[in-house]
């Protein structure tokens, strides 16, 4: 710890260094996930870099409410406050950690810890507040609906992606070819739910794509593979880790082109054929029916 001490008649300062401990906390933060599951568990862990002599109490808290306070040479060492959404472990209670259990939607919300060191004088610092959000995850995989399955260059494709119902509900990412398709190419669609209290509601999202064929699209075998990926969070990048992932991915076979269609001359002289060869048909059977009475 620093002190600035006056001496003497002329008021001059000194620094004067006391115990060996200096009065800060240079590593203060609560480490915790941003995501947890529904019925689950999370722990939070305040990270600091006060020494085990030095260090005289720890505290948790949820906003304004308290969570847990730790007091060293405390007996219990531990006071624990009811917490809505949740219950405390009170066996993993210690100076750096604390336990959530069987938690509910009313365990999000905005966490940080307080820790104070014994010096001469108590310094206490807070750590920034980290953001808890509890999910229901999807049960299954998207559902990719279309109206075909060959296109030809030119034709326009559009296929809806459907997810199973989750809370908060899923962000939609199409890739064609492994290649994200472009926001202005797709439309997410109201499931119905989009009012008052639909984040407190399990809900599926919709999206459709809507794209013209092109030959780019079409590989080797020109198959065309359009992917669904449905996230909690949102998409951000390939590397991000989410809470919550499901994709899907469907085949669809490219062609240059259809045959096309016959003109009205082409198709009558067509009918015509066809009708002379059954004819024909006809006769010849019943001229073997006469040979043979």
């Amino acid at each position: 710890m620093v002190r600035l001490l006056r001496i003497g008649s002329m008021g001059m300062w000194f620094i004067i260094y006391l115990k060996g401990v200096w009065c800060n906390i240079d590593r203060l933060e609560l480490i915790m996930p941003r995501y947890a599951l529904k019925g689950g568990e999370v722990v939070l862990h305040c990270d600091h870099s006060v020494p085990p002599e030095h260090l005289h109490k720890v505290e948790y808290k949820k906003g304004d409410d308290k969570v847990l306070l730790y007091v060293k040479g405390r007996n219990p060492a531990c006071r624990i406050w009811r917490v809505r959404g949740a219950t405390l472990a009170d066996q993993y209670c210690n100076a750096t950690h604390v336990r959530l259990d069987n938690l509910t939607f009313a365990a999000g919300g905005s966490y940080h810890c307080v820790v104070s060191m014994e010096t001469p004088s108590i310094f206490t610092k807070e750590s920034d507040s980290k953001e808890l959000t509890i999910i229901d995850p999807q049960k299954g995989d998207p559902r990719i609906s279309f109206t075909k399955q060959t296109f030809a260059v030119g034709d326009k494709l559009e296929a809806n992606c459907t997810t199973f119902p989750s809370r908060p509900s899923p962000y939609i990412t199409w890739f064609i070819n492994d290649k994200k398709v472009p926001d202005h190419l797709t439309r997410s669609y109201s499931n119905g739910l989009h009012a008052h209290g639909f984040f407190e509601t399990r809900a599926p999202s919709i999206k459709q794509i809507s794209v013209e064929v092109s030959e780019l699209h079409g590989d080797v075998d020109n198959k065309l593979r359009l992917t669904c990926v449905a996230t909690i969070p949102g998409y951000v990048n390939k590397e991000q880790k989410y809470a919550d992932i499901r994709n899907a991915t469907v085949e669809l076979i490219i062609v240059d082109e259809f045959p096309a269609a016959p003109s009205p001359v082409e198709a009558a002289s067509s009918s015509a054929e066809w009708i002379q060869q059954v004819a024909e048909l006809l006769l010849l059977q019943l001229s073997l029916v006469i040979l043979l009475l």
